[in-house]
Order: structure tokens, then sequence, then C-alpha cells
């Protein structure tokens, strides 16, 4: 009679944790579903009267569906392609500005960096990823016109921005394609740092995986293995995925620290001069 009692009483207290946990589960999932902007995207401000420290950079402004969205351009003269680079997802042009300008240097190519709605002097805020891949299409077909075709942008995606990247170069002819630190899918790795995420309701996506297939220019990829933030399997699958692509394993990396690796410099270089 006791053990049955006890038993009860276990009964019990599982079904109130079991409806505890689900309400918390239903609130992080309300989150998920409302407020998928902030826990992806961390963008800071500039004022429009900002002035960059980088003296061969000019700024640009494109409008598209009505927003404006900054850019820094570092132009090289000499330069007969253009690099068109998607950044991660924080910060702003103040210091993304010195990574492009960095590879600019460095390889004697002109790169072209944009800052999306809600970050630096762009106006507005993100809100769908077909948003984003609409701005990326507006600033890859003014590049393309800047050096006289497609076939003579390079595409450079790090982190978020890979899945901006990847996507144009399945849909375009284009010099080549770079991907820094990149991810399957959000949805993968979502599942990969919390496996109890309710990805079902993640509005954006970012399927690389099905667009890298599809990818005809040549593909360099770079990545950390002890990347803490986005996990190196990813960069291998897209690796598997993307066929004839190259894979530079920068032994001790990490997320953000790439570009202090010589092994980086070393691939990137090679692989923007080798025509």
């Amino acid at each position: 009679m006791a053990s049955e009692k006890i038993a009860n009483q276990l009964r019990r207290i599982a079904i109130v944790i079991a409806r505890i946990l689900a309400v918390v589960y239903g609130i992080f999932a309300l989150v998920v579903s409302f407020a998928q902007e902030s826990l992806i995207f961390h963008p800071t401000v500039l004022s429009q009267e900002f002035k960059f420290p980088f003296a061969n950079a000019v700024e640009k402004f494109e409008t598209v569906d009505g927003l404006k969205v900054h850019s820094l351009l570092f132009e090289k003269p000499d330069s007969k392609k253009i690099v068109l680079y998607f950044h991660g997802n924080a910060g702003d042009l103040s210091g993304w500005g010195q990574v492009a300008e960095e590879i600019s240097d460095a390889t004697g190519t002109s790169v072209w960096i944009i800052d999306y709605p809600g970050y630096g002097k762009s106006e507005g805020k993100i809100t769908s990823e077909s948003q984003l891949h609409k701005i990326a299409g507006a600033f890859f077909e003014s590049a393309s016109r800047l050096v006289g075709g497609s076939e003579n942008v390079i595409l450079y995606g790090r982190s978020i921005g890979t899945g901006l990247a990847v996507k144009l170069a399945s849909e375009y002819p284009v010099a080549k394609l770079i991907l820094e630190t990149p991810y399957v899918n959000l949805k993968r790795l979502a599942k990969d740092l919390l496996p109890w995420a309710p990805t079902f309701l993640m509005k954006y996506t970012f399927n690389s995986h099905e667009w890298i297939p599809k990818v005809t220019s040549p593909v360099l990829i770079v990545h950390g293995d002890k990347d803490e933030i986005i996990p190196f399997a990813h960069g291998e699958e897209i690796h598997r995925l993307a066929a004839g692509s190259q894979l530079a394993v920068i032994s001790g990396g990490h997320h953000n620290d790439l570009s202090q690796f010589s092994e980086y410099w070393t691939a990137l270089k090679a692989f923007i001069r080798n025509d």
C-alpha cells in the first residue's frame, strides 16, 4: 500500500515536471518564432556622420526596396577583378572594413564590402532571408557592371555571409567563390549547438547544402579545426558537396582568428591570384 502511494506521488511529480518543461519549451519556441532576427543578427549602428579611418575606401549606397544599404569599396586601379564580401552576423563596417582593407592590400584586388540593413549606416532592419538575398543580388549586379561581367566577380562569404555568397554563385557564372567558416545550413547548425532547439520554426535557413553542388566556379573553403561557433564538420561537408573545391584547414584556428595564421593568407593569396 505504501509503495503504491509512493509510486502515485512520483507519477504526479513527473507529470508536474513534464508540464513545466513543456511550458518552458513553449516559451522558447515562441521566442525563436518571433525574435529570430535578434537571435541571429547582432548589428551595431553608426551615425551618418561617422568618418571611417580607411584612406582608400569609397562609401557607396545602393537603394534596394526603398532602403539605402551602405558599403565600402576598396579600389585597386590595376585590379581586373573585384571581391564582393559578405561579412558575419555582428558588428558593422567600422570593424569589418579593416578585414576588407587587409584582403585588398594583400591580394592587390578591389574589395567591396556591404553592411546589412540596420548595420552601421544602412537603413531599416533585416526582415527576411529573401530580403538579404535580394540585397546581395543588387550589389552583385553593380559589382558585375564595375568589372565588365559576373565572370570577373569573386564572391567571399564569411560565417553568416557564406549562405549569401553560395546562393549567388549557384545562380551566376562567377570568377571564384571563397567561403570562410561556412555552415551546411542554419537548421543543422542550430541542432548541433542546441539539439533541443525547435528548428521547425526557423524562417532563416540558408540552405547552402542545396546550392553548393550547383556551383561551377572554383571554390576555396577556409575553416579552423577548433571553430567553437560553426563546427569544422560543416566546412568538411561543404567541401564534399562542392566538386573540385579546395579545403584550407587552419590547424588550431577558431571562428574569429583565422587571419592571424599564415596558412590563411597563403591559401587566400594563391587562390585569388591564380588565374
